[in-house]
């Protein structure tokens, strides 16, 4: 029985999961355009992407704003982004849905008694009993798969609530339509930081860094010149056969493909608490 669908993104998990970036395919190390940004954010790497050069036109339409380091909001005028149709679960679902997620990264490659494991069960379960667990769900084709899935993001807090730079962004993950389960083929989009966009028709992730990224093997990364970095992934599908590593294929994300500063190191920050 498919569990009803419900969703609308607020706030934050605080327990971040370590990630391993994967290099692939799009993720080429272009430097910004040369033009000077209108605003407090800049293209540090990707510039070569409408993608990224339409992103930090958007962001710096909230120019006034607190940086965007767990919420990005689109200029409606922006048509070429959307915003999955997120529709909020309830309290149980929410609770169930966060213990599938959180931990689902260490679980796999540790086991389901690890104590990371279990002390991230245990914050899911204290969030929930506080109030203070929230979780949103939506049906769309994350992994460029053909497939429609249920993703799922799930935060804890408010935006801005612990400190202005910070990286708080939601954890998100794939479940199964008619369980609380991680969907195995795509536990490579599970249980990492991030909210979903899209841009033209295509998903991708944003995830909110205070130092920059890497991207593939010897390369030193751009120099921290920012308060911090807006960071946006690509996702990819891998077919049963073509180097899946499970029998129904195989999800994950690779980039970054781009990286955009936020107010140079030296500058007044701007925004504050919400």
């Amino acid at each position: 029985m498919t569990r009803r669908l419900n969703c609308a993104p607020g706030s934050i998990w605080t327990g971040r999961l370590l990630v391993v970036l994967i290099a692939w395919g799009l993720s080429e190390t272009g430097f910004a355009q040369k033009e000077k940004a209108a605003g407090p954010y800049e293209v540090v790497r990707g510039g070569q992407f409408a993608l990224c050069r339409d992103l930090e036109r958007n962001l710096n339409r909230f120019k006034d704003e607190p940086p965007q380091v767990c919420r990005r909001k689109f200029d409606p005028a922006m048509k070429d982004f959307r915003m999955p149709g997120w529709r909020k679960l309830s309290p149980d679902e929410a609770r169930r849905a966060a213990l599938a997620i959180v931990p689902s990264g260490f679980r796999k490659f540790h086991g389901p008694n690890a104590p990371v494991v279990k002390k991230l069960e245990q914050q899911v379960e204290e969030s929930a009993a506080a109030g203070k667990l929230e979780a949103w769900e939506a049906r769309f084709d994350l992994a460029r798969s053909g497939e429609r899935v249920n993703v799922v993001l799930v935060s804890r807090g408010k935006c801005h609530s612990e400190n202005n730079y910070s990286d708080m962004d939601p954890v998100y993950g794939v479940l199964l339509s008619a369980s609380f389960e991680i969907d195995e083929r795509f536990d490579g989009l599970s249980g990492l930081d991030g909210d979903i966009f899209s841009y033209r028709g295509l998903p991708y992730i944003a995830n909110w860094r205070n130092t920059p990224s890497a991207v593939g093997r010897g390369d030193p990364g751009p120099k921290q010149n920012h308060h911090g970095y807006l960071m946006v992934f690509d996702t990819f599908w891998l077919k049963p056969g073509h180097g899946a590593s499970h029998d129904g294929g195989t999800a994950g994300r690779k980039g970054p493909i781009c990286q955009i500063g936020y107010q140079r190191l030296g500058g007044t920050k701007q925004g504050g608490k919400q």
